[in-house]
């Protein structure tokens, strides 16, 4: 293929040549030099469905036109609120336990005792009653006031044993439950950590494909005759209604609907 590109002359009508990427044209009949505007002078990308140029146009020239057609050509637009700060509730503290109390094997016994002696002094009496002439209800007497002694004794100790059971025990309970209450603070600060973590990861992914994708909607050109878009040098091309999808396609994906 030629690199020159064949124009005519606009003061003599002679053929002038220029090589590509040139401004500056030179009429090899007259010798007179010409120059193009700018606006003149650019290489339109071809279709790549029909593979001409002459009815190809940049997208964001047809968008500033803003005509019927340009409204299907908006760049695009940064969708807030596409990702949502919405981590799970933070647990409430667990519960303050009811501590219940707890008895020593001497509190349980000493009211045992005091009955079985309280009932020995009424035998006692109901025998002396029955039978006063006789010394075997001495033993009922012996015994039921030592029991009632033994009781009493019980009763004082397990009241001082029960004290400290009660404190060893509401001081494990009390321990526990902030155990609890610790582990469950700490699963819930590791899980926002890592939610956060997530969260910031796929805001810096979203932002980023936001970013290439205006990068590629200021390559990105328009042919009337398809109804296509397309980047030059990139393969694949979208419809003009698919012209965000198209954008936000990864450049190593086909896309030709």
């Amino acid at each position: 293929m030629n690199d020159f590109i064949t124009i005519s002359c606009p003061s003599c009508g002679g053929q002038v040549r220029r090589e590509e990427n040139t401004t500056t044209y030179t009429c090899d009949y007259c010798g007179q030099q010409h120059r193009l505007r700018v606006e003149d002078i650019e290489e339109f990308g071809r279709c790549p469905i029909c593979h001409r140029n002459d009815r190809v146009e940049i997208v964001r020239t047809a968008y500033n036109k803003g005509d019927s057609l340009s409204t299907r050509f908006a760049p695009p637009q940064k969708q807030e609120g596409t990702l949502l700060y919405q981590p799970k509730p933070k647990p409430n503290p667990l519960q303050k336990p009811a501590i219940d109390r707890v008895k020593s094997q001497r509190s349980r016994i000493a009211p045992i005792i005091f009955v079985i002696s309280f009932a020995l002094l009424i035998l006692f009496v109901v025998f002396v009653n029955q039978y006063p002439d006789r010394m075997f209800q001495i033993w009922y007497l012996l015994v039921g006031l030592g029991g009632l002694v033994l009781a009493v004794i019980y009763f004082i100790k397990g009241k001082i044993e029960d004290k400290k059971l009660n404190f060893a025990h509401q001081e494990k309970m009390l321990n526990e439950w902030e155990t609890q209450n610790s582990e469950q603070e700490s699963r819930w600060s590791t899980y926002l950590e890592k939610y956060d973590r997530d969260f910031h990861q796929q805001t810096e992914e979203v932002n980023s494909k936001f970013a290439k994708a205006v990068q590629r909607y200021e390559q990105l050109y328009y042919c009337h005759r398809d109804d296509c878009v397309f980047i030059p040098g990139e393969s694949g091309y979208a419809p003009s209604s698919k012209l965000e999808e198209f954008l936000f396609r990864e450049t190593n994906e086909e896309m030709t609907e």
